[in-house]
Parts: C-alpha cells; structure tokens; sequence
C-alpha cells in the first residue's frame, strides 16, 4: 500500500465522497433496470436518464471552459441520487416480495 498512486486514489475518496457515491449510483441504477419491472422499472429508468443529462452537461460545460462552475452540479447530486438509486430498489424489493423469495429459491 505504499504506492503514491494507490495512496492518492485512496485520498481522493476520504477527502472526495462524491468520488465514490457516484460510480456506486450508476452500477445501482444498471441493476435496478435489469432487476425491477413495471412502473418501478420506469422510475429507474428515468433517474438513469436523469443523471446522465446532468453528467453530459457537466463534462460538456467543463470541455467548453475548465473553470465552468457547471462541475458543481456532479459534486452536489451524487449523493441525492445515490439516496434515490438505493430507494427504488428497495421499493421495487417491498412491492414485488414474491419475485425476491423466487429468486432466493432458484438461486438456493
């Protein structure tokens, strides 16, 4: 662990949280399309598409002048919408027990 490019990823994330709400939000939200159905599928398919108009317009704004304060619109909505990832999965878990215990089942 005494690499300086392990080290400064590592102090990136403890000084950044953004950094690590973020990618865990995109790789929740790619399961919660694939793992719910009906109306919850639809909610998490509009979170996805939500959150990937705030990043294009965030990188787009940042490409166009580097000192944009359009990056802070990435900063302040990773964690929200980690919270609403991580909620409509488990909404789509209490709506649809039965489908959960099935997989439980088949998987055992």
């Amino acid at each position: 662990m005494s690499d300086p490019s392990v080290l400064a990823i590592a102090e990136a994330i403890t000084l950044e949280p953004w950094l690590t709400a973020a990618p865990a939000s995109v790789v929740l939200q790619v399961f919660s399309m694939a793992r719910l159905r009906g109306a919850m599928r639809g909610i998490s398919i509009i979170l996805a598409c939500m959150t990937g108009v705030l990043c294009a317009l965030a990188v787009a704004a940042y490409a166009m002048d580097p000192w944009n304060l359009w990056q802070i619109v990435l900063l302040m909505t990773a964690r929200p919408v980690l919270v609403l990832t991580v909620g409509t999965l488990l909404m789509g878990l209490i709506l649809n027990p039965r489908r959960a215990q099935q997989q439980v089942c088949y998987h055992a």
